[in-house]
């Protein structure tokens, strides 16, 4: 049985205005459901430059050869001429964490996979946006992400879109993407690509399109987190679906308005595809669009 191995890093003290109030939550709680599938986690918050790279560095001289490891971190992350970097409490634009360079460093002892998860896309760092001004004014640090790939067998996800920013949450609360990432982490047997993508077709449907989460992959085979002989896994088992009931008009002052169930609940997944969601009697509603299909073979 090859190790599993994880780096959980959560930062929430950032200076003055750039505080967060959950990234330790999402950081504690990734950690549990982690160790109870059996990952070696090593959880870390509150670091500061020098400790994250020691941390980080540490870690990846830890990795076994053949291993599964998968590398949390929620807090605040920017992109900078093309490069993503991750911002420990007391960052500056010297030495923040660079991703490109973090994965290229937990390949290096050549393990099975590296999965990459990256809940991080908040409002930007003011000290480093303003040191970042470029010769027309405008900073050059962004405080999204940069479309990225990684070395042979790497799996990245962003909790939002390339280019886009996505919301932390207040005290004791997981973030969006966090949320419904621990909702299916633990799964048995589930593919990790499935896996995420239960967690996305969530959060785009929970924030109503307006955080899509990025998944990149070169991992061309199959990885399972929590495996289980002899257990059976639904393909698709309770993802958010939208209620058209409660987008009848004279119900619109609700405001819970997904309900959760199974997406294709009588059918199988492998053979659903190129066949739009139904439409409702109603103006509003038909105007949303998907990007989930299916057919009947």
């Amino acid at each position: 049985m090859f190790d599993k191995q994880a780096l959980v890093i959560g930062n929430d003290d950032y200076l003055e205005q750039n505080k967060l109030l959950s990234c330790i939550y999402d950081a504690k709680t990734v950690t549990r459901s982690l160790r109870s599938i059996g990952f070696n986690v090593q959880p870390a918050i509150d670091l500061r430059n020098d400790q994250m790279l020691s941390v980080t560095r540490r870690f990846a001289r830890s990795i076994r050869p053949g291993a599964t490891v998968l590398f949390y971190f929620s807090g605040h992350a920017g992109e900078f001429n093309g490069r993503n970097y991750l911002y420990a409490v007391d960052s500056s634009e010297d030495n923040a964490v660079n991703v490109q360079d973090l994965l290229r460093e937990l390949h290096q002892n050549r393990p099975k996979v590296v999965i990459c998860i990256l809940d991080g896309c908040r409002n930007p760092i003011l000290s480093l946006y303003l040191r970042a001004l470029g010769l027309d004014g405008r900073s050059r640090l962004r405080n999204d992400l940069a479309p990225m790939g990684g070395p042979p067998s790497t799996i990245i996800a962003f909790s939002s879109a390339a280019g886009k920013t996505s919301d932390a949450a207040g005290p004791g609360e997981n973030s969006l993407y966090t949320k419904y990432l621990l909702r299916y982490i633990t799964t048995p047997n589930m593919d990790i690509d499935i896996l995420l993508k239960h967690a996305s077709v969530d959060v785009q449907r929970a924030s109503m399109n307006s955080q899509i989460p990025y998944l990149y992959t070169n991992c061309n085979e199959p990885i399972c987190l929590n495996v289980m002989p002899g257990h059976k896994s639904s393909a698709w088992p309770n993802v958010m679906q939208l209620n058209p009931l409660m987008m009848i008009p004279d119900r619109l002052p609700h405001k819970n308005q997904y309900v959760t169930q199974s997406i294709w609940p009588h059918y199988d997944h492998a053979n659903m595809i190129n066949n739009q969601y139904p439409m409702y009697e109603n103006s509003w509603y038909n105007t949303m669009m998907y990007p989930y299909t299916y057919t009947y073979l």
